[in-house]
C-alpha cells in the first residue's frame, strides 16, 4: 500500500459534525483557513493536520483533492500542526484566523 503525505483542514459545523479538506502543502492548507469566504458563523476550521494517506483512496477532481472515507484512508503519522478552534468552543467559534 503506497502513501502520500498530505495536509488536511478539519472543519466543524455548528451541529458538531466535521469533515476535512486535503492539500499538498501546509501553506495551501493555511491559505484555505485564512480565506474568510470559506467560513461563516455555522462552519469554522478546527485545525490543520498532516498525515500519510493511502494513495488508492485519495484523488484529484477539478484541481481539488478528495478522498474516499474508509478506516485506512489515513495510514499513519497523524499530527495536528495548527489549532484554530475546538469542538468544545461550539457554538462560539473563534474568527481570529
Amino acid at each position: 500500500m503506497n502513501s502520500k503525505k498530505m495536509f488536511g483542514v478539519e472543519h466543524c459545523y455548528e451541529d458538531g459534525s466535521s469533515t476535512y479538506e486535503l492539500f499538498e502543502t501546509f501553506n495551501k492548507a493555511q491559505l484555505f483557513c485564512k480565506n474568510g469566504k470559506n467560513w461563516n458563523s455555522l462552519n469554522q476550521p478546527l485545525y490543520i493536520f498532516k498525515a500519510d494517506f493511502n494513495t488508492e483512496l485519495i484523488f484529484k477532481e477539478k484541481d481539488v483533492w478528495n478522498y474516499d472515507d474508509f478506516s485506512d484512508t489515513i495510514l499513519g503519522n497523524y499530527e495536528k500542526l495548527k489549532i484554530y478552534n475546538t469542538k468544545e468552543s461550539l457554538p462560539n467559534f473563534v474568527f481570529d484566523l
